[in-house]
């Protein structure tokens, strides 16, 4: 008894290895989209840079030129 008992412990702490490995790679991607965000924002909310600069910056076409 005492061997699966070991046995179930041991599968128990690798999965919650696991899932503390995984949840540590989410939050890390997290950062580094809130990252993505605070560059976007610069650019959109830059008064030096015109709209027309800031749609390629962006990398996207300015929607007024498909009108």
């Amino acid at each position: 008894m005492a061997l699966f008992d070991q046995s179930i412990s041991a599968k128990f702490g690798a999965a919650e290895r696991k899932m503390q490995a995984e949840l540590a790679e989410r939050g890390k991607s997290g950062e580094d989209r809130q990252a993505l965000l605070d560059d976007l924002l610069a650019i959109v909310t830059d008064p030096a840079v015109a709209d027309r600069e800031s749609a390629p910056a962006l990398g996207r076409e300015d929607s007024r030129s498909r009108r």
